[in-house]
């Protein structure tokens, strides 16, 4: 029996315990797996190494996963893993109300039929009344309902 293989099966425990802890919380099968390659590393130290060896497998895989749990469950982790963007649009802004039919456009997305449309610096959704709208293809705008702009595309 190897050394390298009794290490790979507690190595592959601790990965499905990080997993469990930040991917999949609550008991799932990947803290359950993780407890059957834990067990599995130990049993096969005490069996093919004897008691000694066992010993301090057992020990420093408790101290493993100490440590694993306790860099799992720090502030600084979580903080690498948060999203950090911020919304800086405002409630009050309404871009919408300021556009009038017959204003243009260009389609900055495919419309079939809903897509979005780029107005000077801003982009927002739109629908197609009826047709299909390639990207980049210019458009004009029919009708607003509700915050809703229905174009159409600009025949040349």
């Amino acid at each position: 029996m190897s050394v390298t293989l009794i290490i790979a099966l507690i190595l592959v425990g601790l990965l499905l315990l990080v997993i469990e802890l930040l991917i999949v919380p609550g008991v799932s099968v990947a803290g359950i797996a993780s407890l059957v390659f834990f067990s599995a590393g130990i049993i096969l130290s005490y069996k093919y190494f004897g008691g000694t060896v066992g010993n301090i497998t057992l020990l420093l895989t408790i101290l493993s996963i100490i440590v694993t749990v306790a860099i799992a469950l720090k502030p600084a982790t979580w903080k690498r893993l948060s999203l950090h963007t911020t919304i800086d649009s405002k409630v009050g802004e309404d871009f919408v109300s300021t556009l009038r039919p017959g204003d243009r456009a260009v389609a900055k997305s495919k419309m079939s039929p809903i897509g979005e449309i780029l107005i000077g610096e801003h982009v927002v959704e739109a629908e197609s009344i009826g047709t299909y709208i390639e990207a980049g293809q210019e458009v004009e705008i029919v009708k607003i309902e509700h915050q809703k702009i229905y174009v159409k595309p600009l025949t040349s």
